[in-house]
């Protein structure tokens, strides 16, 4: 009888402690920066929802943050793309920068600003982790709670064309410095983990514009510093061909929403046909 009692009590506590390991969330995303690259995210977030899977757990950077917060915020991922597509915050960008001028961040507070409906990140329908860059020391700080603008307009600021954002006395800038696929952040809360990236560079010929210097000395920093991000991922999604828009190139940005939802159908075909294939064997095995 002790025995039986003392048996089912071993039992019961290590069925508890099987079930704490498991993480909550089913399914998180992970966006990285590329400003207008940030078009293919959405395109793959819509494949995604084509495919029954809705993320419960969110983390992005620069752009990725914006579309993080948005979607979290409500919107679908074409209601998303119209705002890429029509905001005039890409195009203040592009002009600005031959005139090697700052652009004042209260453009890109205004633009976002205007479509959240939720101020902090307590309101957001999904949780959502933000990564930016501590100016002063270097470090990434990853955000999830409190007043929500400061955050994504912060982690969106890249150094040179916009002015750092001064939060609690610090200065913080673009989060893709530091860490442009944040994923290891929410890694322990998901079971299953996909990572998009949108800034696969390519082999480039000689560059001659400063900005044309400057764009791919910042590209190769992102590129760096997303290696073992990736590596902590069930599946990374990289829709290389979206590769010859530069960040504010707004010049085909619908084609840039469906080069990231053609990449997303076929990524996420083989991912859940190969998932499907793992777990039949696995049951044969068993």
């Amino acid at each position: 009888m002790k025995t039986d009692f003392v048996s089912t009590a071993i039992t019961k506590l290590r069925a508890f402690r099987s079930e704490s390991q498991i993480p909550p969330y089913k399914l998180g995303l992970a966006l990285s920066g590329g400003g207008i690259r940030g078009l293919a995210h959405l395109g793959i977030i819509q494949a995604l929802e084509e495919h029954g899977l809705k993320p419960d757990i969110l983390s992005g950077t620069s752009a990725g943050s914006i579309v993080g917060a948005l979607y979290a915020d409500g919107y679908s991922p074409k209601e998303i793309a119209r705002f890429f597509q029509e905001s005039k915050f890409f195009q203040w960008a592009k002009v600005a920068l031959p005139k090697q001028s700052l652009i004042s961040s209260e453009k890109l507070y205004k633009a976002v600003g205007e479509l959240l409906h939720a101020e902090t990140f307590e309101e957001l329908s999904l949780p959502l982790v933000i990564s930016m860059t501590d100016f002063t020391n270097g470090k990434p700080v990853f955000v999830e709670s409190g007043p929500l603008l400061d955050i994504i307009i912060a982690s969106s600021s890249i150094p040179i064309i916009f002015n750092p954002i001064e939060i609690g006395g610090k200065q913080y800038v673009d989060g893709g410095l530091t860490c442009n696929l944040p994923a290891k952040i929410i890694r322990p809360r998901c079971q299953e983990l996909i990572g998009v990236h949108v800034n696969h560079i390519p082999t480039s010929p000689p560059l001659r514009s400063i900005w044309e210097i400057a764009e791919r000395a910042y590209q190769i920093t992102l590129e760096a510093n997303t290696l073992d991000e990736k590596k902590v991922c069930n599946l990374v999604i990289e829709p290389t061909k979206v590769r010859k828009y530069g960040l504010f190139d707004v010049s085909d940005s619908q084609k840039v929403f469906d080069l990231g939802y053609d990449a997303g159908m076929k990524a996420l075909d083989k991912y859940l046909e190969d998932k499907k294939l793992s777990e039949k064997s696995m049951t044969a095995i068993l």
